[in-house]
Parts: C-alpha cells; structure tokens; sequence
C-alpha cells in the first residue's frame, strides 16, 4: 500500500477562497478518546463508517469553505516509509507530502500523542460522500470543508483509490462528470438516482457483518450504509 497523496496546494480552484481557521488546537492527543483535545464543534464517536473505529463529527454547522486545521504526525523520510511498505509495517494513518526543500516526506498520525483530532477523519465510501478536502501547505496537509456540514454528520474525506483497495473495496471509477451517484455497498457509479435505486447490487465490498442502515428523511427508504 502507500500514504495517502495529497497533489494540491492553494485556494480551492471550485470554491475560491477559504475562511480562517474556526479553532487550532495545538495539544497533543491522548490515548483516551473522551479527554483528546478537540475543537468545540468537533466530537468523536464511533464512526459510521464499517470497521472504521472513530470518527469525527460536526457538532455545531460547518459552512463549507473553513480550514479546520493541519494535521499532525510524525515525520517518516520517503526511504523509511518504503521500507515500512515492504515489511507491511505502514499505519494507513500517513499523508504523504513535500517539505520546504521540495523532499518527499509522510506525515503518519498513527500515534495519539503525535498527531490530533484530524486522525479521525475517516475515509468516505466514495467522492460524491465526502465533505472535506485537503491541500498541501509548507511541509504539511491542511483539511478544509467544501460541503455545508450539518450537526451530527461525520467529517469524512475520500484518501483516494489506492487506499480504497487497500481496505478490500472495489471502486468502480469513471471520469465523466455525469456520474454523481454511488452505490454504498458496491461501489458502482449511475448517472441518475433511479438508476441507483433499481440496480442489482453486486456486492463487490468484503462484508463485514456490521452494516448499519440508514432511513432517509426525505422518501422513508431504508438503505444500508
């Protein structure tokens, strides 16, 4: 497997400039979830995500366009995390970015007291499920909302398909823009929602016996996570 890229640094290109930072937490974490440091609208949560463990979730609104901070983690040069791959010894939890002097470097979260409550930020089951971005700054990964964050939705960002794999999933990709709908259990893209709704799921994902399901507000169905 590799780190998790991140390719862009700058404004965002979609949503123009971004708002400071709502709160820079600067503590170091804890091993106990209920005392790590987090911003006041941010609690941490078992995750909706299968298997996934914690998550993060929007206590108060998130308008879309604030930084909600860097992440943090230690340094590992790109020779010792390739090492790390070769042994299957890498964490999942390192973002692989550029230093100052243009080198190659991971910043790996792994462990509490290294990095912070960003960590918690799970991978979303595809790109039209995320709601927060991230982009290169000097020598570190920033993350930002580009979606309104309603309270009690989870923060989730896609890591992208290599680490899709990684977990066992089947993501089924496609570069026409037409495509905004995904399936949560396959993964299979369709361009409109009745197309989602009438398919005949292929089950691609490795089950893992904890699917939860998920009532729409809007129509009453029930879908599983």
């Amino acid at each position: 497997s590799s780190g998790i890229n991140a390719e862009y640094g700058g404004e965002c290109l979609e949503h123009g400039p971004l708002l400071p930072c709502l709160e820079d937490i600067t503590d170091p974490g804890t091993k106990s979830i209920s005392k790590f440091p987090v911003p006041s609208f941010i609690e941490i949560k078992e995750s909706t995500i299968p298997d996934a463990g914690d998550g993060a979730f929007a206590t108060k609104f998130i308008e879309p366009g604030c930084i909600l901070g860097n992440y943090k983690g230690k340094v590992i040069t790109e020779k010792e995390y390739k090492k790390m791959e070769i042994t299957d010894k890498e964490s999942g939890y390192a973002w692989r970015t550029v230093n100052s002097d243009g080198d190659v470097i991971y910043l790996d979260g792994a462990s509490h007291r290294n990095s912070n409550w960003l960590r918690f930020v799970n991978c979303a089951r595809g790109r039209c499920e995320e709601n927060v971005l991230v982009r290169n700054i000097a020598g570190g990964i920033q993350y930002y909302s580009f979606k309104p964050i309603a309270i009690g939705r989870e923060l989730l960002v896609f890591y992208g398909d290599d680490y899709f794999a990684d977990l066992g999933y089947s993501l089924e990709t496609d570069k026409d823009p037409g495509l905004q709908f995904h399936c949560k259990v396959c993964y299979k893209l369709f361009k409109s929602e009745l197309e989602l709704t009438t398919h005949e799921c292929s089950k691609k994902r490795k089950p893992s016996g904890k699917e939860k399901t998920h009532r729409c507000d809007m129509c009453g169905k029930i879908f599983v996570r």
